[in-house]
């Protein structure tokens, strides 16, 4: 693995060995996912996903002290990008419930905790990285206590978030820069899921995009890796334009597929 910035190690450690004492028996397991377990972290942008397994919901009193524990335990300038989700274990049995009512749990964004809010605790591709390259902080192994995920989840998972990507894109077209690269991205992130069986990091799914797309969108590809390290600035007439076509595109794959086949199941930071 990658070395981490020794801020975000000491970081890491604290939620490690603190939180389970503030918790105690309600605490199952924390677990570290995302692009820390990709090996593809990026100091300067990347989020920190941690989940929380919990055996019974969070009480008054442990929001309390949770809160306290993030305002005056923890460096500020890495809760700020700790994206935390504190999921009771009996709600990860069925994948296909969260999919479609959408799931809610005890959610830490942006610094502030929510009690009950819409999250991706029960998001099935998420526990998918969890149970391939998650990293356990404490409880058991996540190869131990996840739920089999379906080829039929795992596609209902991305055509899930290939919707809500869809549904975005007039807001975001005109928004920033960042918001246009981040669907760009995603788009390419689901097209190799969908034609390889691998999901990839953000970064890596931008280099294959530029590889293995077809022809036409080499030029939305070459525009977005020029931005990926530095996306900031006023939305781009170029990839407004070039975007639906690409959507279409992934649209179609996911017309192709009846279902993935059982070698969907590698998770990986490094393009084809």
């Amino acid at each position: 693995m990658q070395p981490l910035p020794k801020s975000l190690e000491k970081f890491i450690h604290t939620i490690q060995t603190e939180l389970p004492i503030l918790l105690g028996e309600t605490l199952f397991g924390l677990y570290v996912y995302g692009s820390i377990s990709y090996n593809a972290f990026d100091r300067r942008k990347s989020d920190v996903d941690i989940i929380a397994v919990l055996h019974r919901p969070l009480n008054d009193l442990e929001l309390k002290k949770i809160r306290k524990f993030y305002k005056t335990r923890l460096d500020q300038d890495w809760v700020k990008r700790l994206e935390m989700d504190y999921v009771v274990l009996s709600s990860l049995k069925d994948f296909s419930l969260a999919l479609k009512n959408g799931f809610k749990a005890t959610h830490l964004a942006h610094g502030t905790l929510h009690r009950n809010a819409f999250s991706d605790g029960g998001n099935p591709l998420n526990w998918l990285n969890i149970y391939q390259t998650g990293i356990a902080l404490f409880g058991p192994l996540p190869k131990k206590f996840v739920p089999v995920i379906s080829e039929k989840i795992i596609l209902a998972g991305q055509r899930r978030a290939f919707d809500e990507m869809k549904s975005l894109y007039h807001k975001w077209m005109k928004r920033d820069l960042w918001h246009q690269v981040y669907m760009v991205v995603m788009m390419n992130r689901i097209a190799c899921a969908l034609r390889t069986g691998r999901i990839l990091s953000k970064a890596a799914a931008a280099q294959w995009g530029l590889k293995n797309l077809p022809h036409q969108f080499r030029p939305l590809m070459s525009i977005t890796l020029k931005k990926i390290a530095n996306p900031k600035g006023k939305p781009l007439k170029e990839i407004t334009a070039a975007l639906p076509e690409l959507m279409e595109y992934v649209d179609m794959l996911f017309k192709k597929k009846s279902g993935l086949k059982a070698r969907f199941v590698k998770i990986s930071s490094r393009g084809t």
